[in-house]
Order: C-alpha cells, then sequence, then structure tokens
C-alpha cells in the first residue's frame, strides 16, 4: 500500500532519472529494453509516454507478460550480435542486466551499433560499493524482496566500475551525457521511514527499497551515439 502511493506521486513528480530519460525522447520514438523480464518498468515507461513505440528483450519467454503494446524478442543478450538492423532505435535501455551478463564491452558494442545517429542509452547497475554492503540477516531471515549485498542475488556475475563502464564507452566512440547514483527523491526523504517499518512490520522489501535508495545502491550511465559514427567495429 505505502509502496504504491508513493509510485503515484512519483508519477506526477518525475523525481526518476529513468523517467527523466524517456520524457527527454521524441514524440513516438523506437525504443529497446534489453533485458526486460515480465515488462514491470515498461509498464511504467507507457505510463508517462504511450506513444513510445517499444521493444522487450529477454533470455526468457515473457511474451504474454509484457504490456500488449510491446514487440517482444527472446534472446539472449550475452549471445552476441543483436537480432536487430543498424541505426534501428531511437533510444535503448539496459535496467540491472549488465552485472549478469559476461561480456559488457560487446553488449554496448551492439547497443551504439543499433542506436540511430544521436540516438540515447540509459544504463543502471548495482554500484560496485554493493560488495561491501552488510546482508542484514540478523533483521531478515529470507531474502525476498531484492538484494542488500552485491551477491544476495545468486545471478549476479561481476559489479561494472565507473573506469570500467568510462573506458568501454571511450573504446567504442559513445558520448556520456551523464551519470550517478539513481535515486529517487521522495524515497530518500521516506527512507528512514520506510526502513523502520520494514523492520517492526517485517517487510523486507520496504526496508530494501529504503535502504537502496539512501544508500545510492545502483549506477547510471546516460549516452548516446555520435551523430558521424558509422563503424564501431
Amino acid at each position: 500500500m505505502i509502496l504504491d502511493i508513493i509510485e503515484k506521486i512519483k508519477k506526477e513528480l518525475r523525481w526518476d532519472t529513468r523517467n527523466r530519460f524517456i520524457f527527454q525522447l521524441k514524440t513516438k520514438a523506437s525504443l529497446l529494453d534489453i533485458g526486460c523480464g515480465a515488462g514491470g518498468v515498461l509498464k511504467v515507461f507507457l505510463q508517462y509516454r504511450n506513444d513510445l513505440q517499444i521493444t522487450g528483450l529477454d533470455t526468457q519467454d515473457f511474451s504474454k507478460q509484457v504490456p500488449e503494446q510491446v514487440r517482444f524478442v527472446r534472446l539472449n543478450a550475452d549471445s552476441g550480435r543483436l537480432p536487430f538492423d543498424d541505426n534501428s532505435f531511437d533510444a535503448v535501455t539496459v535496467i540491472h542486466l549488465v552485472e549478469h551478463i559476461e561480456n559488457v564491452e560487446n553488449l554496448l558494442k551492439e547497443i551504439i551499433r543499433i542506436l540511430k545517429p544521436s540516438g540515447r542509452f540509459y544504463i543502471e547497475t548495482p554500484d560496485a560499493k554493493t560488495l561491501n554492503y552488510p546482508k542484514f540477516e540478523f533483521l531478515f531471515k529470507d531474502k525476498s524482496g531484492g538484494p542488500l549485498n552485491f551477491y544476495d542475488d545468486t545471478t549476479h556475475l561481476k559489479p561494472v566500475s565507473k573506469d570500467f563502464m568510462h573506458n568501454i564507452m571511450v573504446k567504442i566512440n559513445a558520448v556520456e551525457i551523464t551519470k550517478g547514483h539513481y535515486r529517487n527523491l521522495l524515497y530518500c526523504l521516506i527512507s528512514p521511514l520506510l526502513m523502520i517499518l520494514g523492520v517492526i512490520m517485517r517487510k523486507r522489501r520496504w526496508f530494501v527499497v529504503g535502504f537502496q535508495h539512501l544508500s545510492g545502491w545502483s549506477v547510471y550511465w546516460t549516452g548516446k551515439k555520435q551523430s558521424n559514427d558509422k563503424n564501431t567495429e
């Protein structure tokens, strides 16, 4: 209930780096979300921008779970070449995927290839500092509701550092626009209360949300393909 109310307020205030990214896209922009899962983030995007032409890609078959206006493609993003032509999309989002794959550099190259000239991308992933975050096992016996320490999610392979991402962007000739910690101002303001209530009411999800926003658990980058970029091989 509390998180639902917060989401409604977020929709009006747009205090969110993801939402600011999609509001910057042109009308009827084509967007590819790599690692879309069941489409939770895409549902939020469409609440704000129902004009977007969205394609979702994931290694599992979520074709029946994603919003009906989303074109779904099943593919392992770590398998090599993405099944899209050069200069196909106005924007690409990759939210909490790069920590799950082996060849991050190849994925970034593919993103640049399939973006239109000056097309934009948004990448979000756990900060490398989450390797040292406490698990709070003395408060919660299970790990439902999301990770606190990086390896609470056993499918995480390795964190992507800021320097590593910067070096890849330079190598593939991408233009970095913004970077920082993914936070929502509203969540930050109420995070202490969420964490306290989470402990009292045994709601680990509330505690996780509060902790992640307060600590800057995730980092993000936005960037774009150079307008004269013809070859990123």
